[in-house]
């Protein structure tokens, strides 16, 4: 790191985010480049993308963007009782009274 990223990095801490790691992750999925850049941020601490930060921030987005595809994994997961925590605009109809999937 140059002397002024590391007095960016010291000033602003959580706040500075080194948009170069965002093109050089080369996500499969599209999402929005403010969240990859945060994933990244927060799962690189060194401020190097290495193969366990891709893991984990991989991981992050399958687990809390799942795709349209993933729609009645979500439902099953929910007339189990089981709380979902989803990053994005989805819509889902389960009676949970007789567990009627719609």
């Amino acid at each position: 790191m140059k002397k002024y990223e590391e007095k960016a990095k010291e000033v602003f801490e959580e706040v500075c985010i080194d948009k170069d790691l965002m093109q050089k992750a080369g996500f499969e999925r599209n999402i929005p480049t403010f969240v990859g850049e945060w994933l990244i941020d927060l799962n690189c601490p060194t401020g190097t993308l290495d193969t366990e930060g891709k893991r984990k921030v991989k991981q992050f987005i399958n687990k809390h963007l799942p795709t349209k595809r993933h729609k009645n994994r979500l439902r099953n997961k929910l007339l189990n009782g089981e709380v979902l925590t989803i990053l994005d605009d989805y819509s889902v109809r389960v009676d949970l009274t007789t567990g009627r999937r719609k």
